[in-house]
This record gives structure tokens, C-alpha cells and sequence, in this order.
């Protein structure tokens, strides 16, 4: 789980021959950071990391959420709840800035959703958890995110016969929030499928994994496939009850055809066990696809980017590298989420 987070938009308009980049101020607002964490007093898990509310249906409970502003200027800041997510991977993931809410987000209300920030000062900004009536035993989760809104940008004010590009920057930061509802609690970890996805190194096996139970579920698997001497063992981090991933699992180099039967493990919270048992064909149209698409990914010798898309992540890397930077030399960094 990341809950300090920088989500970068990137925009480009190929105009002609021509080069013009968005006015440096432009991004001011944007390169700007926030720090957020737990104000005392707050229910928080036992070491203090993220929010921990223990609630029944109907239930309301008010928190508070601290932002600073280390930089030396007034800052906006939007404050909003965001749902959470299981990662590809597992572990925690959260919404971005503006996300749709369709999951325990609707939960929460902020009660001041945009505030400012003087330079060097903190402010103190309630949320309100409200369980809805009817709501089932379980543990859900979803996070509070303190963002700096994007600057309005110059890019579409372009002259004739230019190329474009411009670099927006969000800065997020995310502290989860936690709601146990009591009852009877257990995961339920399911796999439903697999199937050969292309990457830039070769060939992975996505697997469907999903919690259909209503608590979060930690421990370990294997993939095996007999046929390519494959033996992959993997961690489960936190995964979100009520969700499901398609996790990609490395497999070989290069495609390799025929009928490989897989064998999917899964051991998880004290002796639970799921297992999944199925084949894979690579072969006619699947296997020329598969082949396609494991070409296009790969940078060929001697450089297949175009220049504009080389150029554009070389500006991503420095100005997030300066964003972390800046972070660190802030006050406090926002909390992580390590689940009890």
C-alpha cells in the first residue's frame, strides 16, 4: 500500500515540427506538497498508523484529520474520501483525487472538502463515518486523501505549426480508514481462471483471484505449470474482502505452445486453503497474437521509443524525483496503513 501517493497526468499535442512546453507557473499550484496524519485523540489501530473504527449499522462516528502546509505560500487543499482497492499484486490500494465514489467512500462526509492552507501553518478538518443501516458483519475499508488540485494549464494555447507538451501533477496523500461492523468475520480467497498475458519480458500467467469473504485476507501461494518447469511462489499481502485482481505471475521468456496445465495454490489466514487446477492453450490465432503483442512490448535495440515519449519520461523522472524530495524534508510523512 502507498498512502503517500503522486499520480501524474501527462499531455501531449503533436502539432507539427515545431516544440512549445506549458508556462513553468503554469504547474505552480500543482508541485506543491501537503503533509496529512492523525490528529490525537483519533481511533487509530494500536499503533497508531491508520483509522480504526469499530461501528454498527446506523452508527455515526466524527473524526479529524490534520493537514500542514510546509511550503512557504497558502496552499489549496482538497480533502475527500476515496475507496479502497486490492493492488494487482495485493496489498492496499486507494482512489485517486475525483474517483468515483462506489464503495465504502460513500461512507464518509467531509465537512470541509476544500480548504486553504496558510504557508506553515496546519488545520484540523472533520469527516464523518455513517454505516448504513442493514450493513452486513464484516471489515471494510476506504481512506481519507488530502490533494493539491491541479493548476488550470496554458497547454491548448498553442501556435501554429508547434508541438505541445505539458506536465501535470497531482500530489495525494492517503491515510486508511478502517470500519469493523461486529459478527462473524472470515476471507473467502476464490480463483476462478487464468490466462497468458504478454510483458515487456516475455510471457506472464494472469490469475483471477477474488476475497468473496468479508474480512481482509493475508498469506501465501504457488503457481506451478509442469509442463515449463515453472515453480513460483508468491506473498498475499493485505487483500481487500470484496474484491477480486487478476495477479500476474512471471512465466517464460517467449512463448511457448501447446496445452500447459496449471496448478494455482493458495494458504491463507491459520491453515484456509484454496486451490485451482486448469489448462492454457497456445496455439493457432492465440499463440500469433500472443507473439504480436509480446513484440510490440518489448523496446527494440538501438531505441523504439519515439523521441516525444523518451523526452516526456525523462521530465516525469525529475520533477517527481523533486516531489519526493521535497516530501521528505517536510514535517511529518503521512502514516502507513499495516493492518493489525
Amino acid at each position: 500500500m502507498r498512502p503517500a501517493r503522486i499520480v501524474a497526468a501527462l499531455t501531449m499535442s503533436l502539432l507539427g515540427l515545431g516544440f512549445a512546453a506549458a508556462p513553468a507557473d503554469a504547474q505552480a499550484d500543482s508541485t506543491r506538497v501537503i503533509a496529512a496524519a492523525i490528529p490525537d485523540g483519533a481511533s487509530t489501530s494500536p499503533n497508531g498508523d491508520y483509522y480504526l473504527l469499530q461501528a454498527t449499522p446506523g452508527q455515526e462516528i466524527t473524526q479529524q484529520v490534520k493537514i500542514a502546509n510546509t511550503n512557504n505560500t497558502p496552499v489549496k487543499v482538497a480533502v475527500e474520501p476515496v475507496d479502497a482497492g486490492t493492488s494487482p499484486n495485493t496489498g492496499t490500494t486507494f482512489g485517486e483525487p475525483g474517483d468515483a465514489k462506489t464503495g465504502t467512500a460513500r461512507w464518509i462526509t467531509v465537512s470541509s472538502p476544500e480548504i486553504t492552507v496558510t504557508e506553515g501553518m496546519e488545520r484540523l478538518v472533520n469527516f464523518t463515518v455513517r454505516v448504513p443501516d442493514g450493513t452486513k458483519p464484516g471489515q471494510y475499508l476506504a481512506g481519507i486523501s488530502a490533494s493539491v488540485p491541479k493548476a488550470t494549464s496554458d497547454r491548448d494555447r498553442n501556435e501554429p505549426n508547434q508541438a505541445a507538451m505539458s506536465l501535470e501533477l497531482t500530489f495525494q496523500r492517503v491515510i486508511a480508514v478502517e470500519i469493523d461492523v461486529p459478527g462473524d468475520w472470515a476471507p473467502k480467497l476464490v480463483v476462478s481462471g487464468a490466462q497468458a498475458e504478454a510483458t515487456p519480458d516475455g510471457v506472464s500467467i494472469g490469475v483471477h483471484i477474488a476475497n468473496q469473504g468479508n474480512a481482509f485476507a493475508r498469506g501465501r501461494g504457488s503457481m506451478r505449470v509442469a509442463s515449463t518447469n515453472t515453480d513460483v511462489n508468491f506473498p498475499i499481502n493485505t487483500f481487500v474482502s470484496g474484491t477480486a485482481i487478476v495477479m500476474p505471475i512471471a512465466w517464460t521468456d517467449e512463448v511457448v505452445p501447446g496445452t500447459h496445465k496449471v496448478q494455482v495454490d493458495l494458504q491463507y489466514d491459520d491453515g484456509r486453503r484454496t486451490s485451482w487446477n486448469g489448462d492454457i492453450v497456445i496455439a493457432g490465432q492465440t499463440q500469433a497474437a500472443l507473439e504480436q503483442a509480446v513484440k510490440n512490448l518489448q523496446v527494440t535495440e538501438g531505441g523504439g521509443l519515439p523521441w516525444m515519449l523518451i523526452l516526456a519520461g525523462l521530465l516525469a523522472a525529475g520533477f517527481i524525483a523533486g516531489a519526493v524530495t521535497l516530501r521528505r524534508r517536510g514535517q511529518r510523512p503521512a502514516v502507513k496503513y499495516r493492518h493489525a
